[in-house]
């Protein structure tokens, strides 16, 4: 919609790896990983060994648990012994271009538009979840195709967030379990220690769209849309908390509007 898929940019075995452009990947003495963008608009796409963006490239070069980061030109720099604390992904203040994809690994993604920039980010947790994205005052694109666990929060600015949207094709329920069967991904509704997505936004006008799973929401002053896959027709002033047999809103504050996916 605002971005190329992930799926665009993975890394095949005739990247080599070269100095990044327009972003900086620098690992801490206790192995952290710190992703920063430097230019305006630069892309930097994080992708984990054995994830479904990784063509085999990064397992073969840096083995399980290691890190590949790639700038909009292609240039690849692979990293091992990285620490199980959250990779840093820190956006520009003129707009950043980012994808993450890991397993074992989570991302803390701090988007740094400032107003009038435009940030597109793709989160892709693979593995138990447990990633954040803090946006900021420009406008911030999230797409999220799966997460067990993923906290957004806003920066007040306007937003547009899509969470779990794998599951908006080749979908099966089977009692609280939904399946999505392309990348065999389950969430379980109505669980909140398996499956739980939080966001919080407020200022400008925000759009959620929610595919499956369970969904904590906190607006504030703007203009509120929020979409749910089994939502029919159109609802003003939604109630706290309803469901789908695809997303359980445990709560939800500041929706002005509700409609289906």
């Amino acid at each position: 919609m605002f971005f190329e898929p992930m799926e665009a940019r993975r890394l095949m075995s005739v990247v080599a790896p070269a100095t990044l452009v327009g972003i900086t990947a620098t690992q801490s003495g206790s192995g952290t990983l710190h992703v920063t963008a430097n230019t305006a608009g630069a892309s930097a796409t994080v992708i984990e060994a054995g994830t479904r963006n990784d063509s085999g490239f990064i397992m073969a070069t840096g083995g399980a648990g290691s890190i590949a980061v790639m700038d909009g030109n292609g240039n690849v720099e692979i990293f091992n012994g990285v620490s199980s604390k959250p990779i840093t992904i820190q956006g520009g203040s003129k707009g950043t271009n980012a994808s993450f994809d890991g397993l074992t690994h989570v991302a803390q993604v701090n988007l740094g538009g400032k107003a009038g920039t435009t940030d597109n980010i793709v989160v892709l947790d693979e593995g138990n979840g447990g990633s954040t994205v803090q946006c900021n005052a420009g406008t911030a694109n999230v797409s999220v195709p799966f997460s067990h666990n993923i906290k957004i929060v806003d920066g007040g600015g306007t937003n547009n967030i899509f969470l779990n949207s794998d599951f908006f094709v080749d979908t099966v329920v089977a009692g609280n379990t939904v399946t999505q069967t392309d990348w065999n991904e389950s969430v379980v509704v109505g669980d909140t220690t398996q499956d739980l997505s939080t966001v919080q936004v407020g200022g400008g006008n925000n759009f959620i769209a929610d595919y499956a799973g369970n969904l904590k929401l906190q607006a504030g002053s703007g203009y509120n849309v929020l979409a749910i896959q089994g939502e029919s027709g159109t609802v003003t002033n939604p109630p706290k908390t309803f469901s789908t047999q695809y997303v359980d809103v445990i709560s939800q504050t500041g929706v002005d509007l509700l409609e289906g996916t």
